[in-house]
């Protein structure tokens, strides 16, 4: 229908119909002839003739699936807006062979969620991520231990990696190979995104480890709320998220005892790998109320031999601090091997090959795996090592 204004009067005229949706729209009726429809769906059929060949494919689609029925030619009806993006996803599902009642139903009883499912659809296909397993993270959440909340931190995060030209198929996979952590990797992102930290590194960091990121964020909170939030503090806590609670016990020690500094925060992140030790060394020379800055500088000046110092400090360990009991569980082992090395030694039979023929370095490397390894390796060689004199 159309208004047309002519020598000051309004007339109303009728347009003439579209050919190629008329033809659609009797291509509809024709599949349904075998079917019983309503009046309303005859109406919405009649009243959406611009949806006519979404529609019309789309119930070729169920035809050829055999899921041309009232009940799935109702539900498509109730959201005609939706037709064309409807036909994309029953397209995706019909080339990977995945069309299913199923399925069908999932996508039919949510338009109001079509447009995401679409989309993440068209993602997995384009990375050849359409199987079985992932549709039923994006068409069935709650099945898979997840909710539908989910599904959208899912979209939101696959999104962004998209936009930041950051979506591969081997973060997808990681992503899509735990649903249960998709809230958790989310909001793993979502604080990089915030902290302005995007770049690939750092997001296959939290990918891969998102359990990390609640107290990445905390460190960064408070780095910010002290002056010393920088880049390059930033890119070396995301280089080693698994050290990141004991740093957050450093800086709440540091600032404890008034040493939390720009100065002293490097030195720490300098040698971050060892932050296991070091947050023992540190916490027992607090408690013993020795934690100094000189003792602090005496500590950094050989990380590897944290615990030793602290101990000649006069900081008592805590034998049972995990880091406490590797160290002193190490250090037992290589004294009881050096010891069986020099008995061995004295023996006069000199030609069967026994521990006396072994050179130190072994039994220091055997030594250092007796933990349960809370230090960490290089920590743990030079506790072997100790000072303890090497046997001739």
């Amino acid at each position: 229908m159309a208004i047309l204004q002519q020598g000051g009067q309004v007339k109303t005229i009728e347009m003439l119909p579209d050919p190629t949706q008329v033809a659609h729209v009797a291509r509809i009726f024709q599949l349904l002839q075998d079917i019983p429809l309503s009046t309303d769906d005859r109406n919405t059929i009649r009243h959406y003739p611009e949806q006519a060949e979404n529609i019309c494919e789309i119930f070729e689609i169920l035809e050829r699936t055999q899921a041309l029925n009232a009940k799935n030619i109702s539900a498509l009806l109730q959201s005609p807006e939706q037709t064309n993006i409807m036909k994309w996803a029953f397209e995706i599902l019909e080339h990977a062979q995945l069309l299913n009642a199923d399925h069908l139903n999932a996508i039919l009883q949510s338009p109001e969620k079509i447009g995401q499912i679409t989309w993440l659809l068209k993602i997995l296909q384009r990375l050849q991520l359409v199987n079985t397993e992932n549709l039923a993270i994006i068409l069935f959440p709650i099945r898979q231990g997840i909710n539908c909340l989910s599904r959208g931190l899912l979209f939101e995060m696959l999104n962004d990696l998209e936009n930041w030209q950051l979506l591969t198929l081997d973060r997808a996979t990681t992503i899509l190979k735990d649903p249960k952590q998709i809230d958790t990797r989310a909001l793993a992102l979502s604080m990089l995104k915030v902290r302005h930290c995007i770049n690939p590194k750092s997001v296959d960091t939290m990918i891969r480890h998102p359990e990390y990121a609640e107290q990445i964020e905390n460190i960064f909170d408070c780095l910010r709320e002290t002056q010393l939030d920088s880049p390059q503090r930033k890119i070396t806590l995301l280089k080693h998220p698994e050290h990141s609670k004991n740093i957050i016990k450093i800086i709440n020690i540091l600032q404890r005892v008034r040493l939390f500094n720009s100065e002293n925060l490097d030195k720490i992140l300098e040698h971050i790998q060892q932050s296991a030790a070091l947050q023992e060394a540190l916490q027992s020379l607090e408690k013993a109320e020795q934690l100094s800055q000189q003792n602090f500088k005496a500590i950094l000046s050989r990380p590897k031999e944290a615990l030793f110092i602290a101990k000649k400090l006069g900081a008592p360990l805590n034998p049972t601090m995990p880091i406490t009991r590797d160290f002193m569980s190490i250090r037992e082992t290589a004294h009881l091997l050096l010891l069986a090395k020099c008995a061995a030694q004295r023996q006069r039979n000199t030609t069967t090959l026994n521990i006396g023929h072994l050179p130190p370095e072994i039994l220091f490397d055997i030594s250092a795996h007796t933990g349960t390894g809370a230090l960490d390796k290089a920590s743990a060689i030079t506790t072997a090592r100790g000072h303890y004199p090497t046997p001739t």
